[in-house]
């Protein structure tokens, strides 16, 4: 088996989604009020050529915690404790 080492994302990472149509990989970042993305064509279990990259960042509402992705209109919607940030999908 083999191991693909961490990627670097925000602080706290503890919220998850992925965009199927991108493989974009979304965390919600609880302690800096943000949320990574991660380009999962070059960082997954088959690729991992990209994963030493810092992932993206956008600014979220205060301590995200969920975190869901609707390609469909192009929006990531992330849940803090007081907010509802709604974000534009990576292009």
């Amino acid at each position: 088996m083999r191991r693909s080492s961490g990627r670097p994302v925000g602080h706290n990472a503890i919220g998850i989604t992925l965009d199927p149509f991108t493989h974009d990989v979304y965390t919600a970042n609880y302690e800096d009020a943000s949320a990574s993305v991660i380009d999962g064509a070059v960082c997954n279990g088959s690729v991992t050529s990209g994963c030493d990259r810092a992932a993206g960042k956008l600014p979220a509402a205060h301590g995200p915690a969920w975190i869901v992705a609707d390609p469909a209109v192009g929006s990531l919607y992330v849940a803090g404790l007081y907010a509802l940030s709604v974000l534009p999908l990576a292009p």
